[in-house]
């Protein structure tokens, strides 16, 4: 039994990529067909997707570790943010420290349980439509947005409807400007879908190109809470 196990456990597993776009699912090829062998890394190209903001769901029967490179091209070089994978996300309270000086950008999605019922659109054709043609619409998912400042007051709550197996955008510097913003917490209102959100954070590269540096941050789930924190410089430094 124990030899049949080792075998099994060697067996390649489906893995099922589902991309949100701005107007619901894009469905891209090859993406309902991955395998994974455990112990081996296996890619999903994703260079065919239009300019814009994504959310990618990675469902198998066992527990994957999964990772997205987003490269953004510069005069002098391309810089690199990996967005690391989180387990699937629940309603509640979540929130990201916010750094300063830079450009800020939530990025947010309503992820179903049933992702196959999300309308669908190939790549390039943009909105999803029913068997007349018509747009369909998707549904929304409500959030509140607070931006906290640096003395750890809330300065500005934004309402945001999230669509339901899409994928929104909100400015954190357009939501409260003139305001350093120091964190971000995203609550859920009333019942749905949990949110998948992460803060993206720009800005210049050294060779002039706009939002040449970028990197990607990811929230933690929990209640906001004041905790002390004792800083100590490290040693050698």
């Amino acid at each position: 039994e124990a030899g049949s196990e080792e075998a099994a456990s060697t067996d390649p597993v489906p893995v099922t990529v589902t991309v949100f776009g701005a107007h619901g699912r894009v469905l891209v090829p090859g993406a309902e067909q991955l395998e994974a062998v455990p112990g081996q890394l296996v890619s999903l190209d994703l260079d065919a997707l239009e300019g814009g903001r994504y959310t990618a769901v990675v469902d198998a029967a066992v527990p994957v570790v999964a990772s997205v490179t987003v490269v953004r091209p510069g005069t002098d070089g391309d810089d690199r943010a990996i967005v690391a994978g989180n387990v699937a996300p629940v309603p509640g309270t979540s929130l990201v420290a916010s750094p300063a000086g830079v450009r800020r950008t939530l990025v947010l999605a309503a992820v179903p349980e049933d992702l196959s019922a999300v309308p669908g659109a190939a790549l390039g054709t943009g909105v999803p439509v029913d068997d007349d043609g018509a747009p369909l619409a998707v549904a929304t998912r409500r959030v509140e947005v607070d931006l906290v400042g640096v003395d750890g007051r809330v300065v500005a709550t934004r309402p945001v409807d999230v669509p339901v197996g899409g994928t929104t955008v909100l400015g954190v510097d357009a939501a409260a400007p003139g305001v350093d913003v120091a964190a971000v917490v995203v609550r859920t209102v009333g019942d749905g879908p949990g949110v998948a959100w992460s803060l993206e954070a720009s800005a210049e590269a050294l060779d002039g190109t706009a939002d040449g540096l970028l990197t990607v941050l990811a929230p933690v789930v929990g209640d906001v809470v004041s905790r002390s924190v004792v800083v100590r410089p490290s040693q050698g430094f």
